[in-house]
């Protein structure tokens, strides 16, 4: 393969894709924020150091047209990560590109999906599913993490791992995303999946999301991630600074809750 793309290219968007995968299992690595970079930093990885890796795992920029911006954007009309379920006819950009992403996956025979995020929020690094079935627990056993959340499907329905069955986000401090070991951890959750293996199993946290934490009930910024507070949930994704859904006006919440919390070895 020729290494016609730099860094930079990635990062703002190009390629939008990278569809090379012939060889079963087959994988959809995708991002869906235009200003995070953990997606564009793992598919140049692969691109220029394991191409061989593209031969079972296809890329995709979700939201080019953000990414492309001077200052990268994370949308620009509305939350990707928001519209898989549009009320009525799609309208926004958004809307459309995330009709577009559901029939690619859904043609694109993929064993698995993996979406990346990254969070100012201090929550180190975990994973997001909707529900914990067979192919998700394969995942995850593939993984590194420790933390598993799984939200209600009634708050999770308009987000693409609330909509594909064998979709897994991954949701990281946007302070790793550069971790050129955070990057190398991931091609190696790929390879597992491609070749079968798992780590070692050991006992994950899974945390059961059944609610927002609405603005009106601002807990604080003392409440920690993770952390049982005094309001009788575990705060998920409650954070501060310009990313954060507390300062997001497209936002009625600041965060999640979670009531139960259990150990399970994978």
């Amino acid at each position: 393969m020729q290494n016609q793309f730099t860094h930079d290219d990635f990062i703002h968007g190009r390629p939008e894709r990278l569809f090379q995968a012939s060889k079963a299992p087959k994988i959809l690595l995708l991002w869906q924020h235009g200003n995070e970079r953990l997606g564009p930093n793992l598919g140049y990885y692969l691109y220029r150091h394991r191409p061989d890796l593209l031969e079972h795992v296809d890329y995709l920029c979700g939201n080019p047209l953000a990414a492309a911006q001077t200052t990268p954007k994370g949308w620009l009309e509305t939350d990707l990560n928001r519209s898989y379920r549009p009320a009525g006819a799609p309208k926004s950009y958004e809307e459309k590109r995330a009709q577009e992403i559901l029939g690619i996956i859904r043609t694109g025979g993929y064993d698995y999906v993996l979406d990346l995020h990254t969070s100012s929020a201090d929550v180190d690094r975990f994973i997001i599913v909707h529900e914990s079935n067979p192919v998700i627990r394969k995942m995850v056993a593939a993984s590194f993490e420790n933390r598993v959340v799984v939200l209600s499907p009634d708050l999770y329905r308009s987000a693409l791992a609330g909509r594909i069955d064998h979709c897994m986000a991954l949701e990281y401090n946007e302070g790793l995303a550069d971790d050129p070991e955070i990057i190398e951890q991931l091609a190696d959750v790929l390879e597992k999946l491609i070749t079968g293996l798992a780590h070692q199993p050991k006992p994950r946290e899974f945390y059961y999301i059944d609610d927002i934490i609405p603005k009106t009930e601002d807990p604080g910024i003392h409440v920690r991630n993770f952390e049982w507070c005094e309001h009788g949930y575990y705060p998920i994704l409650v954070g501060t600074g310009k990313s954060s859904y507390r300062e997001d006006p497209t936002k009625s919440y600041i965060g999640f809750a979670a009531r139960r919390k259990e150990l399970i070895e994978l």
